[in-house]
């Protein structure tokens, strides 16, 4: 049972094998109460969306260096 919704940003700046031969950098990770994760995932889509920011989010290695760039508009 959830008891808030929200979701997690597991960030793998050397990459994380995904299968398939796939690599990953970024893995969210959403918990949610009924179908509030179609909410949490259309919030980051648009992030997720855009390669080049995405590029930069898997590759930092600071911790607030990745917040400021994740919150930047």
């Amino acid at each position: 049972m959830v008891d808030k919704t929200g979701f997690q940003i597991f960030q793998f700046p050397d990459g994380v094998n995904w299968g398939d031969g796939k690599i990953a950098f970024l893995i969210v990770a959403v918990a949610a109460q009924k179908d509030e994760h179609i909410n949490v995932l259309s919030g980051i889509a648009g992030l997720l969306d855009d390669e080049v920011k995405t590029m930069i989010l898997g590759r930092i290695t600071d911790k607030a260096e990745f917040v400021a760039e994740f919150n930047r508009e």
